[in-house]
């Protein structure tokens, strides 16, 4: 059908609390209820320090964070699986219409469920206030009041851009709480309990942006052991945060970019995962893959080392005009751990107008998009084997 058809077809008929199976020629997709154990699992007198504790006992009252849906992608004719890949968007992301044909290129053509799981405070999982342009006007408008050299601020990144300009914590107990859910998720498909999936043997990632963060951490903890029959493509991503340029009008302004780079960069970083025990299935080493991918010169034979065993199990593909993960610092960040750089991370151009947020642009000439779009997820399918 193409990229762009599928886009608008899908995008009009979704909806994450529509309950019922929606459906086109080739695929269903299931709205899945799931609710996240992270706060139930932590114990708020062990974080010592009362700011950080003040933050977690806050945002972990959001209800729409904990309980909330997340789609599954299916096959039509099939009934049986194995595998299954799961997909993780950009920062800053509202809504799956982006990812629904991205969802469904993977299904159709590695023929396995593909899971668009929704990073905590994300998607669905936030407050709808914080993606009404109209409520985010007046923080938008303070926000600049307050810092008269502020860039890129705007409605769509108003919300997130204060609470990390707040609170830059926040970046890692939201990535330490969806690294969890991960691990939950990802338990009830290999114990065969997922409402709507079978027994899975393997779980394959696809990582945008962020999510290839994500992504990595995931693997660098856990690739020898629970996903050590995994792979991983990564997509516009692959690069330590110093090295990324996350202000934008769509993620975050300046402020709360520097903010985030002042936090785990530029200062000593002195939040510790074991402020939060984890009650089961805890690797401690996760604090020390997480600020290793901060900051390229801090632990980086670590980070190396951590890579290294990834060899063969992650795929990179980065775009020649991405601006905000550049495809020379993907390159970088995995010249030292891959011994096969030039087949393990491609960089690759479009012949149009393209972006970092928007890699397919949903306007312009129609077949050169869609020949682009089949090419990046023709690599994803064949190498997620």
């Amino acid at each position: 059908m193409g990229y762009q058809n599928d886009y608008l077809n899908l995008s009009q008929v979704y909806h994450p609390d529509n309950s019922l199976i929606i459906s086109d020629d080739d695929i269903k997709i299931i709205n899945v209820k799931f609710e996240s154990l992270f706060a139930d699992n932590i114990d708020a007198k062990s974080i010592h320090c009362s700011e950080i504790r003040d933050i977690f006992l806050q945002d972990m009252a959001i209800e729409t964070n904990r309980n909330f849906t997340y789609p599954v992608i299916l096959n039509k004719e099939q009934a049986e699986y194995s595998e299954v890949i799961v997909l993780f968007h950009g920062l800053n992301e509202r809504s799956w219409k982006k990812y629904l044909p991205w969802g469904k290129a993977l299904c159709v053509k590695k023929g396995c469920p593909v899971i668009l799981f929704p990073i905590s405070y994300h998607m669905n999982r936030s407050p709808i206030q914080w993606s009404n342009p109209r409520k985010m006007m007046p923080m938008a408008k303070t926000r600049k009041e307050q810092n008269q050299d502020l860039s890129e601020g705007s409605v769509v990144n108003a919300a997130i851009s204060n609470r990390l300009n707040e609170h830059p914590e926040r970046f890692l107990i939201s990535g330490l709480e969806t690294y969890f859910d991960v691990l939950h998720l990802t338990d009830m498909l290999s114990k065969g309990v997922h409402p709507v999936l079978n027994q899975i043997n393997t779980v394959h990632f696809f990582g945008y942006s962020i999510g290839a963060l994500l992504v990595q951490i995931l693997m660098m903890t856990h690739g020898e052991d629970r996903f050590s029959n995994s792979k991983a493509f990564l997509f516009c991503g692959g690069t330590t945060l110093d090295k990324m340029h996350g202000a934008s009008r769509f993620i975050l302004d300046s402020a709360a970019f520097e903010a985030l780079k002042k936090c785990y960069v530029s200062n000593s970083f002195e939040l510790q995962t074991e402020d939060f025990p984890y009650k089961t299935r805890y690797k401690p080493e996760v604090q020390m893959v997480f600020s290793s991918m901060m900051n390229s010169e801090a632990n980086n034979k670590f980070r190396n080392s951590a890579l290294k065993k990834l060899q063969g199990k992650v795929q990179v593909c980065a775009l020649e005009k991405d601006d905000v993960i550049p495809a020379k610092a993907v390159k970088e960040t995995f010249k030292n751990a891959l011994e096969d750089l030039s087949n393990a991370v491609e960089s690759i151009d479009f012949p149009f107008k393209y972006s970092h947020v928007t890699p397919f642009p949903y306007s312009g000439n129609q077949l050169e998009v869609d020949n682009a779009f089949d090419m990046v997820f023709n690599k994803a399918a064949g190498f997620l084997k």
